[in-house]
């Protein structure tokens, strides 16, 4: 498999955009680095290692976030990354997330199965998979 060099952002700009964009999530985001909304077809998977939970999503804390998990998105990987954000309860979600090609959807499930996910997102779709996690973290990550 090739491995994908995700970029980079460079750009402060692109800080903002990213922010702005998870900060008003709504119902879910996919934001690739250059701050713009991923509109492909891939399957959505999080990457618990660099998640994060915030009650009360403002601007500041989500850039923050952003800052500190800049480069595990924009790093060289076998697949996509992005930011993902949804949100549940009056809880916002941050995830890094790798895209798998909507080919390779029972990987994706059994990665989505293997991280503990709740559910994982098919852009194509526009529809949740479950795959019957309970989306706590597990301690061997």
């Amino acid at each position: 498999m090739t491995k994908i060099d995700n970029g980079g952002i460079g750009d402060p700009t692109a800080y903002g955009l990213v922010t702005s964009a998870l900060a008003a999530a709504g119902d879910g985001a996919t934001v690739l680095p250059t701050g713009l909304p991923y509109a492909g077809s891939g399957i959505v998977v999080a990457l618990p290692e660099h998640a994060a939970f915030l009650t009360t999503p403002d601007g500041p804390t989500v850039a923050e976030w952003v800052r500190t998990v800049a480069s595990a998105v924009t790093s060289t990987s076998l697949r996509p990354r992005a930011f993902g954000a949804w949100q549940s309860d009056g809880v916002l979600y941050l995830d890094v997330v790798e895209i798998f090609p909507s080919d390779e959807r029972d990987a994706a499930v059994a990665a989505g199965r293997a991280r503990n996910q709740i559910a994982i997102w098919d852009a194509g779709r526009g529809e949740e998979i479950a795959t019957d996690g309970t989306g706590l973290p597990d301690p061997g990550f």
